[in-house]
Order: structure tokens, then C-alpha cells, then sequence
């Protein structure tokens, strides 16, 4: 794989993405390589309280939902991963060491 990709390294929390409570990172080795691929933002306590409560915010929503509108979203989803199949086996293999 020549192409590189940017890696996303902050949180992703009801909606958005954010750096975090506490703005502290951690290194991101590529195990094959020991390499550091990423700064990765680090989920404290208050950003798990908050994902949770976001999740549960959105289940409520989601229970409502038709089966019709749950089988779009999931072939969005579909069309997505087809769609970044390459950006996505990059950020596989960096971060797994593939």
C-alpha cells in the first residue's frame, strides 16, 4: 500500500468528534514495525459517562425506528466500506501491523 491516509486520533462522541476531557494522548505502535503511526486522544471517565449517556439518548430513537429506515442505514454503511475499502485495510494494517 503506497497511498497513506490521515488517521483520526480524537474521540467520537454523540455526534462529534472532540478531544476529550482530559486532552491526553497515547502513542499508536504499528506492532510489525514498533513505529508510532498516531497521537490517539484518551477517553477519561467523563467521556465514558458522556458516551454512554449519548447512547442511551440515541437507543430511544433507534427503538422507535422502522426496520425499513434500520436496513438503509446499514446499507449506507455497505456502500461505505465499499466505497473506503482501501483507506480502511491502510488504518487496519498500520495500526495491527498487517
Amino acid at each position: 500500500m503506497s497511498k497513506q491516509y490521515k488517521i483520526e486520533t480524537r474521540l467520537f462522541i454523540d455526534g462529534k468528534f472532540t478531544e476529550g476531557h482530559s486532552k491526553k494522548t497515547f502513542p499508536l505502535h504499528n506492532p510489525a514495525t514498533e513505529e508510532v503511526v498516531a497521537e490517539v486522544y484518551e477517553a477519561d471517565e467523563h467521556d465514558v459517562d458522556e458516551a454512554v449517556a449519548a447512547a442511551k439518548k440515541a437507543q430511544k430513537a433507534w427503538e422507535k425506528s422502522s426496520p425499513d429506515y434500520k436496513a438503509g442505514l446499514i446499507r449506507k454503511l455497505a456502500e461505505l466500506i465499499i466505497r473506503d475499502v482501501e483507506e480502511l485495510g491502510y488504518l487496519e494494517a498500520v495500526s495491527m501491523g498487517r
